[in-house]
Formats: C-alpha cells, sequence, structure tokens
C-alpha cells in the first residue's frame, strides 16, 4: 500500500520491487483495493494499446489485458496502479 500512495505503478514495477510474481501480487492487490477507505481511493490507470491507441476504460479486472479488442494486436500497455 505504501508503494500505491506514493504514486502510479504497474504490475511489472510492483514485481520487480517487492520480490515477487506477477501471480502473487494479483492475488494480494484485490484485498488492498478493499482495505482503502475513504477519503482515501484506490484508483486504477486503464491499460493502452499501443497500436492503435485504444483505451480499456471500462475494465474492471486487475490484471493486463492481453490483446487489443479493436486491432488484435498484443501490444498493451499495463494499466497503473495509484492510491490518493
Amino acid at each position: 500500500m505504501d508503494m500505491l500512495s506514493k504514486g502510479t505503478v504497474t504490475l511489472q514495477e510492483l514485481s520487480v520491487e517487492l520480490h515477487m510474481s506477477v501471480k502473487e501480487i494479483l492475488v494480494h492487490l484485490p484485498h488492498i483495493q478493499k482495505s482503502v477507505r475513504p477519503p482515501a481511493r484506490f484508483i486504477i490507470e486503464p491499460a493502452l494499446c499501443l497500436n492503435c491507441g485504444y483505451v480499456f476504460k471500462d475494465r474492471t479486472k486487475l490484471h493486463s489485458p492481453g490483446k487489443c479488442p479493436r486491432c488484435r494486436e498484443s501490444h498493451v500497455q499495463e494499466p497503473g496502479y495509484r492510491i490518493e
């Protein structure tokens, strides 16, 4: 939670910093999301297709999407997470 409070981070950045696999972090992230109490908020910055610019704004899943629904490319920027 401390890293998320300092700024936006991706799953990969959390994995490197915490010396955990992305799968392990995905197990803990929903618990962190539920434990954030107002006035703080858990923010998910949506993933972005780097090929066509599609923004995954309505996505509620925490893991990165595999392919873009518009152009079907897999060159997708990871979503970012933060607590503000």
